[in-house]
C-alpha cells in the first residue's frame, strides 16, 4: 500500500524559494522546512518570523555548522508564535503517544499533514550518498507520504532522499539521546487546536520591538566584522592561518547563499500592517550580501598563493562590505522604522 498527499510544490514553495539562490534564504534546513510545514498548514503570512534572529552572532572560532545553534533557537520562536499568533501546535511523537513510528506518521498524512523529520545520511541505507555518509550531521526533511512496496517515506520531491521505515526509527532512537532542547522537533506536525484572534495593534507593536531588537543586533554583526578584520591584520601564513582562512571561506560562501529570510518576513509583516513597501531597501539589502561570495572567491585565492597583497584587499573588502555599507543600511532602516513610528501616532 502507499499513499502521499496532494499538493503543488510552486504553490507551497512560493516565496520561501528562489531560483538562483541568491534570494530567500534561512540559517538552514530547521528553518527552511519548518516553513513548508507552516505553509502547508495554512499560514501564508509572515508575522511568525517576529523576533526570529535575522543577523549571525559571530562565531570567532568558526566552522561550517555555525549556523546550526542559531537556526535551534529560531525553531524554538517560530513554534511560540505559531501558538501565540495562531493556535498551532506542535505535535510531536514524543508527547503523542502513539505505539509506533509508523503510526504517527501514516495517521498524520491521511490527516493531510506533512511531517517534519530530522535525519541523517550516516544512517541512510537506501541511497547511494558516497562520502556523505561517514557524517552524523543531521537535517530536516519533510514527509509527504509513504509506500509499502519500497519500505520507504516520500519526501517533498519523491526519490530525492526518501528515508527507509527502518532508517527513520534509527536515526529517531539516535537523536533522541542528544540535546535535549531539539528533541521536540525531531518528529512532528503542526494541528491548529484553537482559533486565535489577534488585534492588529498587538502585532504592530510586537514587531517594533522587534526591528529595535533587530537592529542591536545587526550592530553586534557589525562587531564582530570588525574582529575579523583584526584577526586578519595580524595573520601569519601557517597551518593554523591556513584552517582559519578556509573556514572564513566557507562562512562566507555559506552566507552569500542569504541567511537574510528572517529579516525579509519581518519587512513583509510590516508591509501587511503598514502602506510602506521594502522592496527597494531589501533589493539594496541583498546587493550587498552578494558581495560576500566575491569575498569567500579572494580568500579562496589567497589559500592557492599566499600574499600580503592579497589579505590586504580581502580586510579592505570585508571593511567595505560589511562594516561601511552595512552600517549605511542599517541606519536607512533606523531611519525608516522611525518614520513609521512617527507617522503612526
Amino acid at each position: 500500500m502507499s499513499y502521499r498527499i496532494n499538493f503543488d510544490i510552486e504553490t507551497l514553495l512560493g516565496d520561501t524559494a528562489n531560483s538562483d539562490f541568491l534570494g530567500v534564504e534561512f540559517l538552514n534546513c530547521y528553518e527552511y522546512n519548518l516553513w513548508q510545514v507552516m505553509r502547508q498548514s495554512g499560514v501564508n503570512d509572515y508575522k511568525a518570523a517576529i523576533n526570529t534572529r535575522a543577523f549571525l552572532k559571530y562565531d570567532y572560532e568558526i566552522n561550517s555548522s555555525f549556523n546550526i545553534k542559531l537556526a535551534e533557537e529560531n525553531v524554538k520562536i517560530l513554534r511560540k508564535n505559531l501558538k501565540n499568533y495562531y493556535g498551532i501546535e506542535f505535535i510531536t511523537f514524543n508527547d503523542s503517544g502513539t505505539k509506533s513510528m509508523h503510526e504517527f506518521i501514516t495517521n498524520a498524512l491521511y490527516s493531510n499533514k506533512f511531517v517534519y523529520v530530522l535525519y541523517s545520511h550516516y544512517h541512510d541505507s537506501i541511497n547511494d550518498i558516497g562520502t556523505v555518509k561517514k557524517k552524523k550531521v543531521y537535517h530536516s526533511t519533510l514527509l509527504t507520504g509513504y509506500d509499502d512496496k519500497r519500505n520507504v517515506y516520500i519526501v517533498l520531491v519523491d526519490g530525492r532522499y526518501n528515508i527507509g521505515f527502518k532508517d527513520l526509527d534509527i536515526m529517531y532512537e539516535y537523536f533522541s539521546k542528544l540535546k535535549a532542547e531539539t528533541r521536540d522537533f525531531n518528529v512532528f506536525y503542526l494541528s491548529k487546536e484553537n482559533k486565535k484572534s489577534i488585534v492588529k495593534n498587538d502585532i504592530y507593536t510586537d514587531i517594533s520591538q522587534d526591528m529595535s531588537n533587530l537592529l542591536l543586533n545587526w550592530e553586534d554583526e557589525i562587531n564582530c566584522y570588525q574582529s575579523v578584520i583584526n584577526k586578519l591584520e595580524q595573520l601569519n601564513f601557517c597551518k593554523e592561518s591556513n584552517d582559519y582562512l578556509n573556514n572564513l571561506r566557507i562562512y562566507f560562501y555559506k552566507l552569500r547563499l542569504g541567511f537574510n529570510g528572517n529579516l525579509y518576513f519581518k519587512l513583509k509583516a510590516l508591509e501587511e500592517l503598514t502602506a510602506y513597501s521594502f522592496n527597494n531597501y531589501y533589493e539594496k539589502f541583498l546587493e550587498n550580501r552578494k558581495k560576500s561570495e566575491v569575498i569567500a572567491n579572494m580568500i579562496g585565492k589567497l589559500l592557492v598563493d599566499f600574499s600580503s597583497d592579497r589579505l590586504e584587499k580581502i580586510i579592505c573588502k570585508i571593511d567595505q562590505v560589511f562594516l561601511q555599507d552595512s552600517f549605511k543600511l542599517k541606519s536607512e532602516l533606523a531611519d525608516i522604522m522611525k518614520s513609521l513610528k512617527q507617522s503612526s501616532l
